[in-house]
């Protein structure tokens, strides 16, 4: 929780309270939209009612990146697991650097 800065949110841990916090905060997970209430509403109807699994990239407000798994329950609710993808971007960073 505090790589994504939400230990000020209580528990659980709802997605529209993430990211309000976070746009509000400048900090966790970069959205690219002006509007976080708008974010939330097209996020969640993308997502919701499609249980299954689903992987992606996301960066963080300080620079880092996670490669995200997020998975979507029968009940409705999210398992999401991060992981580092410091490295991983580093290195691309640096190739793409080295073939200018």
């Amino acid at each position: 929780m505090r790589a994504f800065a939400l230990a000020e949110i209580p528990e659980p841990l709802m997605f529209a309270a993430i990211v309000l916090h976070n746009a509000a905060n400048s900090c966790g997970a970069v959205i690219e939209h002006n509007d976080p209430l708008t974010f939330i509403r097209d996020a969640q109807s993308r997502r919701r009612g499609r249980p299954g699994q689903r992987t992606f990239l996301t960066d963080l407000h300080d620079g880092r990146w996670f490669q995200m798994v997020e998975t979507l329950h029968e009940t409705g609710w999210i398992t999401l697991l991060g992981i580092d993808h410091i490295a991983q971007k580093s290195l691309e960073r640096q190739l793409e650097t080295e073939r200018r």
